[in-house]
């Protein structure tokens, strides 16, 4: 068996509403954030919100509903995507 990480840069654009709330992982999702500040929400539409900014870490954990928006300026991020069976190896 093959254990692969998925690394993407991702750059938000500021938005006039949210994001609708999306799980495309299986496994969890580390999120980054480099640049900018905005907000994430886990857990669907009554989940909890933080608001990130750049040096911000977050887990978005195995197949849980999650959103990414901003409201004053862009905001950019390494999402790092792997195998569930690293996941568990990693708590």
């Amino acid at each position: 068996m093959v254990d692969l990480l998925a690394v993407s840069l991702v750059e938000q654009r500021r938005t006039e509403k949210q994001a609708p709330h999306h799980m495309l992982s299986l496994c969890g999702v580390r999120f980054l954030v480099t640049r900018g500040r905005g907000f994430v929400r886990i857990g669907g539409p009554s989940g909890e919100t933080r608001e990130v900014s750049a040096g911000d870490a977050v887990l978005w954990p195995a197949a849980m509903e999650h959103t990414l928006w901003t409201e004053h300026e862009p905001l950019e991020a390494i999402v790092i995507d792997g195998p569930g069976e690293r996941e568990v190896a990693l708590r």
